[in-house]
């Protein structure tokens, strides 16, 4: 048994027609002896147009009379399911979705990955495979269902409660849904898997949210949760924000996928990250507000970006001039790989009228506790060297 997602094939053009019959048009990933055995029981409305594989010996060969390409030839073709035939389907799953190729249209079959062993379901459609896991999950009270991957043993584990919460995440979470209101336009820079994005949304259907994620695995994740959520209101941008525009190399974190960073990790901390197979785009966040949303001003903003963050921050102060609220993560050794300083750092902070940090409270949602401008520079230059934690800031103008 293939097991699929369901495919719509009134988007892609009809590759053959037999008679009366449309052909479903499918890749097999795997020339192997999975692949001799998927093709052996495809049935006869389907046509295979290629294998494919990561073997170099065996691209440029044909097998049946069918030629085998490259996973890099894959974004130009035309197809309706990629049929994975690899005991090594985890790794494809990923590398696919860093391909671009929707989650949709690729699928496991049940001699490869044996049902009982499969635990990830798209939507309503039935179709399991690793390393991918849905789970649903009470945040603050609201029910919330999450993909997230295996492999992600962080924040995607917390959300599938291998792991507690952290509280600084619910403490800030909490703080921005006290915030947001019906006419509310918020920007959530690092939107990761959208765990904050997709939290607000159902708290504030009717207010404008603005999400930003450069990982292409993160990114569809991102995508595949707000469907499974129904958020009609967040608009996601697979995009770093920076202070220029083009494309910048991105370090994944192998074990948290909530610590990937355009700024190259140093030391011990190199060992734990890969450069992405591809490179990332980036763009100035005024910019894309500009062209894209000339009318909209942000009200409210989260920042958590691994270093990037007053950057980002600076260029969006620089054109936005009306009441604002930040919530920003403050991690003085990422934030000095980033290329910040003490004196650069404080030069946009003293645009707010108010700032404090979000403390988790044993008796409340949160804390807000203020602190000084002598109080940031101390804490900034006591962690820039070397890593010694981060706070999250409140910022209010």
């Amino acid at each position: 048994m293939i097991t699929n997602a369901g495919i719509n094939n009134e988007l892609m053009p009809p590759a053959t027609i037999r008679g009366k019959f449309l052909l479903k048009t499918v890749i097999i990933f795997g020339s192997g002896s999975g692949g001799k055995r998927v093709i052996s029981s495809i049935p006869p409305d389907t046509r295979v147009s290629a294998f494919c594989d990561n073997d170099d010996s065996r691209v440029g060969r044909y097998m049946h009379g069918i030629p085998v390409v490259h996973p890099k030839d894959l974004p130009g073709m035309a197809f309706d399911e990629i049929i994975i035939a690899s005991e090594f389907y985890e790794e494809i799953c990923e590398q696919l979705l860093e391909l671009y190729v929707p989650a949709k249209k690729f699928s496991v079959p049940s001699f490869i990955a044996r049902e009982s062993d499969i635990d990830f379901k798209f939507l309503e459609s039935p179709i399991y495979f690793q390393p991918f896991v849905f789970s649903n999950l009470d945040i603050l009270g609201t029910n919330i269902r999450f993909a997230t991957s295996e492999k992600d043993r962080v924040l995607g584990a917390m959300l599938r409660e291998d792991r507690t919460l952290c509280s600084r995440y619910l403490a800030e979470l909490a703080w921005l849904r006290d915030q947001i209101l019906p006419d509310t336009i918020f920007l959530d820079v690092g939107g990761n898997l959208g765990s904050v994005s997709i939290y607000l949304s159902k708290q504030q259907p009717s207010a404008q949210i603005l999400a930003f994620e450069p990982d292409p695995l993160n990114f569809s994740l991102f995508q595949i949760n707000l469907h499974a959520n129904h958020c009609n209101n967040i608009t996601v941008f697979n995009t770093a924000l920076g202070s220029g525009e083009g494309h910048a190399e991105l370090h994944q974190s192998i074990e948290n996928y909530g610590d990937h960073r355009t700024t190259k990790p140093q030391g011990n901390e190199s060992e734990r990250f890969k450069k992405s197979r591809h490179l990332v785009s980036m763009t100035r966040g005024s910019k894309l507000l500009f062209d894209l949303y000339p009318n909209l001003s942000p009200n409210i903003i989260k920042i958590d970006t691994q270093g990037g963050d007053f950057v980002i921050l600076s260029d969006i102060l620089d054109h936005f001039f009306g009441p604002l609220k930040v919530a920003i993560e403050f991690s003085p050794y990422h934030l000095g790989l980033n290329g910040s300083t003490g004196p650069k750092i404080m030069r946009t902070l003293r645009e707010f009228d108010e700032i404090f940090v979000i403390e988790p409270s044993e008796t409340c949602d949160y804390n807000l506790v203020p602190i000084s401008e002598k109080g940031i520079i101390e804490y900034f230059e006591n962690g820039v060297s070397e890593y010694n934690g981060y706070i999250d800031l409140v910022c209010l103008r």
